[in-house]
């Protein structure tokens, strides 16, 4: 997985390669965290290789993360992150 972040453009894209499949009835969702609340920034289509551009601002966010939901997605994360990003640290 690769995300790309541009402050200045105020947008992001995060693109995967040989990515496992969520499973049966869940997706991969795509959240920006801000402070210590994590917003939706879209859901992953099926398959393997994707890049997908984030809803959203990524220009104030503080990190990025993907989670495994149920299908059609959820609020809030409901399970573990399967990726989370700091971007402070990158």
């Amino acid at each position: 997985m690769t995300i790309t972040r541009s402050a200045e453009l105020n947008g992001a894209v995060v693109e995967t390669h040989d990515m496992a499949p969520a499973g049966a009835d869940k997706v991969y969702q795509l959240w920006l965290q801000h402070d210590d609340q994590m917003i939706s920034a879209g859901l992953m289509p099926p398959g393997a290789d994707n890049s997908v551009v984030l809803e959203g601002d990524p220009a104030t966010a503080n990190g990025f993360g993907i989670t495994r939901e149920p299908a059609g997605g959820s609020d809030e994360p409901k399970g573990p992150p399967v990726a989370l990003i700091d971007f402070e640290q990158a």
